[in-house]
């Protein structure tokens, strides 16, 4: 059913229950192990030929975990205790070291002979003591700190290790009190707090320096020699409260409480150099000119969540029945900002109320036992959820990023040396460089304003209408069919408008297709509706962030259908497994047209099924309606006991292959026969279209097989446990992403699933 008014958002909810310790000690120890002598290799002709050379396959990953828990004093006080280390090493398919990095100029030189490695490990240690003070009144206390090290983070085909970061946790820590007391059989009192420390740490590679820039091939999509942010942190305070009483009766179960969180972010961001650099087949393009180092602070005064439910019982019908009421304010302090290159100091006012938002949504369901039997329930839900939000929208709105902190401008390289030779605090063309694309660039002052109507009042937050009906029928003892229809429906869409801009200003053009008979159309076919802003009005921004209704309709909407089987058959066999197809629909085509600026960017409810607007520049309604096709998803788990002991267990599933995109980059020269002039960025100016419409080309869809043979043995007091996992049992090699860049690596695997793998592991429990 739908997620209780306890929550203001919706999204899988998983129920834990902690372990406390007892009356008795006891413990557990797991250990775990698979290296890339156990694994084999499913590279063949097929995947040869699409340019894949190497696999996605593992190198290493382990995993060590202890527990113990036992009394301190007997009925009175328990403790419980674990800790982790885990981690992983992984080939990255067709990405190599380079054999150049840090030469100059920078050149990617890919050394066949060493994969590059996403390594990364993770420790956690975390205690809990319990204290049952009497029959009515037990006190809790939880503490946890972790660790982690993604050491080489996004290394893929299109990322090279040196221009991977590595990002640090070296601060992670939680701390919780709680209070439960059960006052009568029927009253219920809760209560908790929480402090939450966390400190992220973006570090470059040892073979970067301060001065080392960073490149991007823009015909391959790949990037090189040094990361786009350099040193970049984030620090955040977060504190959570919660109480509730709950109210139980034979046939009503009543429960109301409130939650709040409060906290502050910082962040802290540099680009080395200041400096990114883009090439397109070698040749010097673009640069992008950064103001770095900045720090900028954020704070969530209150996010105040109030919430009712009832569950009433009558007959053949149960009704649930609930409301929240959230209030979410954010703010920003008073900023002050040294001196860096290409800008002087800086000095911002406060903000208050940055967003000062009311909601108040309804959670109702339904459930009917049809046949008075309970083998056969209908149920129906709805209810209005409210979109994720800590300090997102302060962070866009603080002045130190609606101040524009990078340009990109045309770069030539005359004197080969590759390095834009220009003087940077004139934005206008000369030397090596081109006309900066913001002329606010270096100025204390914000090209983004947002609406107030967007900041302030009842309903303004971005939410979602959740709803499904389901129908479950127990076919027999222990086995039931469940089926549904799901639907998500999204609200509140922003957009952001440049008003130095009018649609009258852009200049439309079609553009051929390039002969490839892997794009979907035809030959003689073109890209129809793109547009380029006039060079007189080119680098001039003045934004307004808005209502999308503002305009004309926008919407996303998910639709869905699920049939699944449970069957827990004699001899403790088990059969789980369904078919799930659904498919998110979004539409902005009455808006694009309307606003001068990019197209919205929307971000769908499922990841990889629709695609984000490609954001060509507006008013350009290429591409303004994406529906995807139905593709389903088929799962299905079983577990077998057999003889000696020995349980043998399986998966299987059958999901759509990845979306293929072509996102082509041109020149000022080929686009100009079409456009009738040059870009508006000049001679040099680069431009980047979609050959192909989201959500319509799909790769082969993806197999998997794994199983599991375990046995148990008791020694004593203890039980021992070893397991035999088998990842990809059939060795297939599905195509998990590849390259959506348009040129000589389009369409080039860079995941595919890993080979076949035997892991190891076992768990003494005592």
């Amino acid at each position: 059913g739908a997620i209780t008014a306890e929550r203001p958002t919706g999204a899988v909810l998983v129920n834990i229950i902690p372990r406390e310790g007892g009356n008795r000690f006891s413990g557990s120890l797991f250990s775990a192990y698979a290296s890339r002598n156990l694994q084999a290799d499913n590279i063949d002709d097929a995947l040869i030929a699409r340019g894949v050379s190497t696999s996605s396959n593992l190198d290493k990953n382990w995993d060590l975990n202890g527990s113990v828990g036992g009394p301190i004093k007997n009925d009175k006080v328990w403790f419980f205790a674990s800790s982790r280390y885990w981690g992983y090493n992984n080939l990255v398919a067709n990405a190599f070291i380079n054999k150049t990095a840090g030469s100059n100029p920078p050149v990617y030189t890919p050394d066949l002979n060493q994969q590059a490695i996403d390594d990364s490990w993770l420790g956690s240690a975390s205690g809990r003591l319990t204290y049952q003070a009497n029959s009515k009144n037990k006190f809790g206390l939880f503490l946890i700190d972790q660790g982690r090290c993604l050491c080489h983070q996004n290394v893929s085909a299109t990322t090279a290790p040196e221009a991977a970061r590595q990002a640090r946790s070296p601060v992670n820590h939680l701390m919780q009190g709680s209070w439960n007391a059960p006052i009568t059989s029927k009253l219920l009192f809760e209560a908790a707090a929480q402090r939450y420390l966390f400190q992220q740490e973006y570090f470059p590679q040892g073979t970067v320096n301060d001065t080392t820039l960073s490149v991007v091939e823009q015909s391959t999509g790949l990037n090189y020699n040094a990361p786009q942010q350099g040193r970049f942190r984030h620090n955040s305070w977060i504190y959570n409260y919660r109480a509730s009483v709950s109210y139980v009766t034979g046939g009503n179960a009543f429960k109301t409480g409130f939650t709040l969180q409060r906290g502050d972010r910082q962040y802290i961001g540099n680009v080395y150099g200041n400096l990114n650099l883009q090439v397109l087949n070698g040749v010097p393009r673009t640069v992008t000119v950064n103001a770095t180092p900045y720090v900028y602070l954020m704070h969530l005064n209150r996010a105040l969540g109030i919430f009712a439910q009832d569950q009433w019982t009558l007959k053949r019908l149960t009704l649930n029945l609930g409301v929240r009421f959230d209030n979410h304010v954010e703010s920003i302090p008073e900023e002050h900002l040294p001196a860096v290159q290409f800008y002087g100091p800086r000095d911002y006012s406060a903000i208050s109320d940055v967003t000062n938002w009311k909601d108040l949504d309804p959670r109702l369901g339904v459930s009917y036992d049809v046949f008075g039997n309970g083998k056969t329930a209908l149920k129906a839900t709805i209810g209005r959820y409210l979109q994720g939000e800590t300090i997102q929208f302060a962070a866009a709105m603080n002045p130190v990023n609606t101040a524009v902190n990078s340009v990109n401008r045309t770069w030539t390289d005359r004197n080969g040396n590759f390095y834009p030779d220009c003087d940077f605090s004139n934005l206008f063309e000369n030397a090596e460089c081109g006309q900066a694309n913001n002329l606010n660039f270096g100025k204390p002052i914000t090209t983004t304003q947002f609406d107030p109507a967007i900041r302030q009042g009842w309903g303004k937050r971005g939410y979602n209408w959740e709803s499904e009906v389901t129908i479950s029928h127990e076919l027999m003892s222990r086995v039931s069919i469940n089926a549904g229809y799901y639907r998500r429906a999204y609200g509140n869409f922003l957009v952001v408008d440049n008003q130095s801009f009018a649609p009258s200003d852009y200049t439309f053009y079609n553009f051929p297709l390039p002969a490839d008979s892997r794009l979907p159309a035809g030959a003689g076919s073109s890209v129809v509706g793109l547009a380029d802003i006039s060079p007189t009005k080119f680098g001039q921004v003045n934004n307004t962030v808005t209502f999308a209704s503002s305009y004309g309709r926008q919407f996303d909407h998910y639709n869905g259908f699920d049939v699944s089987i449970n069957a827990r058959l004699p001899r403790n066999v088990l059969l789980l497994g369904g078919v799930s197809v659904g498919r998110e629909e979004l539409n902005n085509c009455d808006v694009v047209g309307k606003v001068d600026n990019l197209a919205t960017a929307v971000t769908g409810l499922a990841a990889g099924t629709a695609a984000n607007y490609s954001g060509f520049a507006g008013p350009s309604s290429l591409y303004c309606d994406i529906k995807p096709p139905f593709q389903p998803q088929v799962k299905l788990q079983g577990r077998h006991p057999l003889p000696w002991g020995i349980d043998f267990a399986a998966t299987f599933q059958s999901v759509p292959g990845p979306q293929i995109l072509a996102n082509y980059a041109l020149t000022s020269a080929q686009v100009a026969p079409y456009l009738g002039r040059n870009l508006a960025s000049g001679s040099g100016g680069t431009t980047t279209i979609g050959l192909v419409a989201p959500g319509t080309l799909y790769g082969d869809r993806v197999y998997q097989v794994d199983a599991r043979i375990s046995r148990s043995l008791k020694l004593g007091g203890t039980k021992l446990r070893g397991n035999v996992d088998l990842y990809n049992l059939l060795n297939a090699n599905a195509v998990l992403l590849q390259n959506n860049v348009f040129g000589p690596k389009w369409q080039q695997p860079t995941a595919v699933l890993p080979g076949r793998l035997l892991k190891l592991s076992a768990q003494l429990d005592f």
